[in-house]
């Protein structure tokens, strides 16, 4: 995860050859490199400075992402990007956008054409528009802002992208400082994609700590989360991630 919290990456354990993993801080990219059957991809994750910002730093994080792409293509790697770009694409590329493209929409653009990448929102394998629904008192905001963008070796093995517009996967907090459950404004995307491999990892037997689908699951774990504090206080503290998320373990099965 990155230094502000605000990128994270999980990989399935049997993704165990990891070369490197690239913590761009204090621009937000994360980058980091798998290798199944020999066929090496760099996964680029990227939070994108806001619209209202100067100059120097929206070309500081676009130059830096147009790096790394040309990195990993020097590396022989193919590339992923997975980001909040905070920018608008625009409806010239994608069907039903509700905006014009957007300062920062051009300077990624840029990123893409240069780069010769696709953006996978814009294609026909993707299913919905918004990623981003934002509820004042006056008005809903609706924007494009979140994307997969992909080289054409990838986008070969490509068969799906969702954005889930019915939020039935949305990202919640069920602890917020103001209260009560708070949801995120973006919508998931979700992208599949076809990468053949040979399991050859052998892990040990998973552990069930609940069984959220059983009432005594969903029992202990409401006793847990409404009438104690165990598990949020393993993370008020400024203990490494690793040691937080070792106690909220431990706690979970006392």
């Amino acid at each position: 995860y990155s230094e502000s919290q605000v990128l994270a990456f999980q990989l399935y354990k049997g993704y165990h050859q990891i070369p490197f993993y690239r913590n761009l801080c204090p621009i937000e990219i994360l980058v980091v490199e798998t290798n199944v059957n020999d066929t090496k991809t760099r996964y680029i994750n990227a939070y994108g400075v806001q619209e209202n910002s100067d100059d120097e730093n929206k070309e500081a994080f676009f130059n830096q992402l147009d790096i790394e792409v040309k990195k990993s293509k020097l590396a022989g790697a193919e590339i992923c990007i997975e980001m909040d770009a905070n920018a608008k694409i625009g409806m010239e590329l994608i069907p039903n956008d509700p905006h014009n493209q957007s300062p920062n929409g051009k300077l990624l653009k840029k990123v893409i054409d240069d780069n010769d990448l696709i953006l996978v929102n814009s294609t026909s394998v993707c299913k919905g528009v918004i990623t981003r629904i934002r509820k004042t008192v006056l008005s809903t905001e609706q924007s494009v802002i979140d994307y997969f963008i992909v080289c054409k070796n990838l986008y070969k093995r490509v068969l799906a992208m969702k954005i889930d517009e019915e939020r039935l996967h949305v990202l919640t907090n069920y602890f917020s400082s103001m209260g009560g459950i708070k949801e995120t404004d973006h919508n998931p995307l979700i992208c599949t994609v076809n990468i053949p491999w040979n399991k050859t990892n052998t892990f040990n037997k998973r552990n069930e700590i609940f069984d959220y689908k059983s009432i005594e699951g969903q029992k202990k774990f409401y006793e847990l989360t409404s009438n104690s504090k165990a598990l949020i206080q393993c993370f008020n503290n400024n203990k490494t991630f690793q040691a937080q998320a070792k106690q909220w373990h431990k706690n979970q099965t006392y």
